[in-house]
């Protein structure tokens, strides 16, 4: 309901929707697994190839074969639903031995004056949450957050949260679709009704302290060669980390035999080069690269994510 156009226009995926509201660039969730392109497993969904070789994944996750990670593009046209992800503990334990959900978000665009919803100004009590669930009120007490194009936000299971109105982003989050939805400004759904919200699961698993919006700053020392490249390392967390890669002419990422790497481009277009073999990416466009590749490099200008364990 509150996806728009941009994933279209702006990023190429030519897909007969609207709205529509998000792609997932690197998933072997159920709900939506990626689809191989080309390469000896074109056509296959990458949950089955990983099924096949566990090894592509590296020596830090072999967890049955399973990518750790889900990775998205998001256009939020209008504000998303108030919303709370639980953590694993809770998932194993009520949602039939799922993975909870951490996310972080890279801002690749916004309108002017945009803004999203991040935790408690101040700490509340479950009865006043529970209160404002009921009468509509939540928005009232979270913090409300000026965006501009290049932040970054890291969401912690328990923390309440939505991207609000005119905002794109990129998401790398833990491989689920757990979401429980506590306020949907009064929208209704496809078949006329409001939407389902899980008030009770959220009030479970919310965090009440308050909590200061994490824009973060480096997550490392930036690494650049004038001219040819520069790596900005966004967010590292026990469940991934990720860098900004952006290149001006030339760069080359060892691929650590421990970790797969995804790369999505997201400004600019390159050729990404390995071994004897190479393929076009532009904006929009997101490979998997398996931990035995030993190196990749990127050619040309552009700006792309490093998603790797």
């Amino acid at each position: 309901l509150w996806g728009g156009r941009r994933l279209n226009d702006d990023f190429s995926k030519g897909i007969d929707l609207y709205p529509l509201a998000e792609t997932w660039e690197c998933s072997a969730h159920p709900d939506g697994p990626s689809v191989a392109a080309n390469g000896m497993f074109e056509g296959m969904p990458l949950d089955e190839i990983l099924k096949q070789r566990p090894d592509f994944l590296g020596s830090r996750w072999r967890a049955g074969g399973t990518l750790p990670v889900l990775i998205k593009l998001i256009d939020a046209e209008k504000v998303l639903s108030i919303q709370v992800h639980p953590d694993d503990d809770y998932a194993r334990e009520f949602e039939n031995g799922q993975q909870g959900k951490e996310e972080m978000w890279y801002l690749l665009d916004c309108k002017e004056g945009a803004s999203l919803y991040f935790g408690f100004r101040e700490q509340i009590s479950r009865e006043e949450f529970g209160r404002r669930l009921s009468d509509g009120t939540i928005t009232e007490v979270l913090n409300r957050v000026p965006v501009k194009k290049g932040d970054v936000f890291f969401i912690e299971a328990g923390i309440i949260h939505a991207i609000g109105e005119g905002i794109v982003v990129a998401e790398i989050q833990q491989n689920s679709n757990l979401t429980y939805r506590v306020h949907d400004f009064n929208r209704l759904g496809p078949d006329g009704k409001p939407r389902s919200l899980q008030l009770d699961k959220a009030l479970a698993v919310t965090s009440l302290v308050p909590s200061k919006p994490q824009q973060q700053a480096a997550a490392g020392p930036v690494r650049e060669q004038p001219g040819q490249f520069r790596v900005k390392p966004l967010v590292r967390c026990r469940r991934f980390s990720v860098d900004l890669v952006q290149v001006e002419a030339a760069y080359t990422h060892p691929v650590d035999p421990a970790s797969f790497v995804s790369i999505l481009c997201v400004e600019g277009a390159g050729t990404l080069r390995w071994k004897e073999e190479s393929l076009s990416m532009q904006k929009g466009d997101s490979i998997f690269v398996p931990s035995d590749c030993e190196q990749v490099s990127l050619m040309g200008t552009g700006e792309y994510l490093f998603t790797y364990l």
